[in-house]
């Protein structure tokens, strides 16, 4: 899954439990590093039911929203909302 070069291999994003592995999406939904899933796997101990529906909503295609969270200003930045879009902006 990963392009090469030397950036580390992608590997499937853990499905949360619940209805999202009976109807796969259309998108490939994958976790940049193995860190990255392991954080998702946070958030699914967490929140079971938003992890499902965002995953859900992200293996669906449609619409994307980039944020960053500024935990020194209790605040989120939103810096893209809409159509999935080419070339994707990167954090």
């Amino acid at each position: 899954m990963s392009q090469g070069g030397t950036h580390p291999p992608e590997e499937l994003l853990k499905e949360p439990p619940g209805d999202a592995a009976e109807s796969p999406g259309q998108w490939l939904v994958v976790a940049q590093t193995k860190r990255v899933n392991r954080d998702w796997e946070a958030v699914i101990d967490r929140a079971p039911e938003s992890a499902l529906r965002w995953y859900e909503y992200l293996s669906m295609g449609g619409d994307r929203i980039y944020y960053v969270p500024d935990e020194s200003e209790q605040k989120v930045v939103v810096s893209y909302a809409g159509p999935h879009c080419k070339p994707a902006p990167r954090p």
